[in-house]
Order: structure tokens, then C-alpha cells, then sequence
């Protein structure tokens, strides 16, 4: 299923599936405002009555700003405090140092293993 967030090319696409227990952010992120945070925030909260055993998140974010650092560091503490650290599985592909960088910074913040892989676009 797909949550719409209206992506277009600063907006991420947000796909999920509860039978798997899998949320797939992918595309662009260019937050100007929580505005975005508010929305996926309160889609969040009906996910999470469906979904109580355990999650995959996937991030294939091409680009992303600060503030959008700020909100899917947010989103990871949130989900972080609903599932224990073994039912919660992080996996980032990353398309340049940049992007790692923020990861990097994702990571330690939230105190979460993420995988990361390098995506090659040649």
C-alpha cells in the first residue's frame, strides 16, 4: 500500500505493507516545515495499531535537507521506543558520502544499527 505524502521531486514516496511489517521511504526529501512530520507522524499511529511485532524500514533517499535529517531522526526514536531493538531492522541505501554522513549522524543519534548500502548509479 502506499501512504501519500504527494511525493514529487522533494517529497519522499512512502510505501508499506503491513503483512510484512516493511515501510519504504524512497526519493527526495526536501522538508520545508514539520508540516511533513505531522502527517506522517499521524499515518504512523494507524500503522502501528496494525502492526505490534516487528518492522524493516527501508530508506532509499537520493537527497535529503536538514530538516529532513531532524524528521526521520524522529521517526526512528519513535518507532525505537514502540519496538524492542531486535524487532526493529534499519536499512539505508545511500547514494553518496553525503548521505552516509547523515546516516552516520542518524545512527548515533537514535543509538540504532542501520545497514547501509551503497547504491552504484552508472
Amino acid at each position: 500500500m502506499k501512504y501519500d505524502l504527494n511525493a514529487n521531486k522533494f517529497k519522499p514516496e512512502i510505501i508499506y505493507s503491513i503483512e510484512k511489517g516493511e515501510i519504504l521511504i524512497s526519493g527526495y526529501a526536501i522538508f520545508e516545515s514539520d508540516k511533513e512530520y505531522i502527517q506522517i507522524n499521524l499515518w504512523l499511529d494507524e500503522y502501528l495499531t496494525q502492526n505490534k511485532d516487528n518492522i524493516t524500514v527501508i530508506f532509499k533517499i537520493k537527497y535529503l535537507n536538514s530538516l529532513a535529517v531532524k524528521l526521520f531522526t524522529k521517526l526512528l526514536i519513535r518507532l525505537k521506543e514502540k519496538f524492542d531493538s531486535k524487532n526493529l531492522k534499519v536499512i539505508w541505501y545511500y547514494y553518496d558520502d553525503n548521505i552516509l554522513e547523515n546516516v552516520d549522524d542518524i545512527e548515533f543519534i537514535t543509538d540504532l544499527k542501520i545497514s547501509k548500502v551503497l547504491v552504484n548509479e552508472e
